[in-house]
């Protein structure tokens, strides 16, 4: 739809998150066919200021816009969670938010480090009658996983259909 508005555009389309404002956001990025390698450069490097990006296939984009897009309100959620768990068990609030903010990126940095799947990692912490496991009995029994899911499920079909009204507007708009 574009490139039937401008034809000789070179086309980037690309999805960043609001950790752009720390310069540690993960942008997926796609390139039409037609952009040159000069350019291709350029838009990595103006990305790789941002923090981590990755090229993906264009048909990916709406789903990574639900998940990487979307993903730290996810994260500002369970955050928020975290942090008034700290606060019900008698934590100051200042304690319990530093707290949660070193765990999630050590976590993020070790899972990143060790390239081990989630599930590993999670069990070299989980002991046989611990502490650990107490608290995701709990998670299990609450369905944090399966909501976890739902939401992105939800954000990705809300994705699409705002992207399918915008190319219904935008042909309206080429009609005229």
């Amino acid at each position: 739809m574009l490139k039937k508005a401008s034809p000789e555009s070179q086309i980037i389309r690309a999805m960043t998150n609001i950790a752009v404002m720390a310069q540690s956001s993960y942008t997926v990025y796609s390139f039409d066919r037609d952009v040159s390698e000069e350019n291709k450069k350029l838009a990595v490097d103006i990305f790789e200021k941002f923090g981590a990006s990755r090229e993906v296939d264009e048909k990916y984009i709406d789903a990574m816009t639900a998940l990487s897009g979307s993903g730290p309100a996810y994260l500002y959620t369970v955050i928020e969670a975290l942090t008034y768990g700290g606060l019900l068990i008698g934590l100051p609030r200042d304690i319990a938010m530093e707290a949660v903010a070193h765990t999630f990126i050590g976590t993020a940095k070790l899972l990143l480090a060790s390239k081990d799947h989630p599930a590993e990692l999670k069990d070299m912490v989980v002991t046989p009658g611990g502490v650990t496991i107490e608290g995701i009995y709990e998670l299990e029994d609450s369905r944090v996983r399966t909501a976890m899911m739902k939401a992105i499920n939800a954000a990705y079909k809300k994705s699409k259909v705002i992207a399918e009204e915008i190319k219904k507007e935008s042909e309206k708009v080429l009609e005229d």
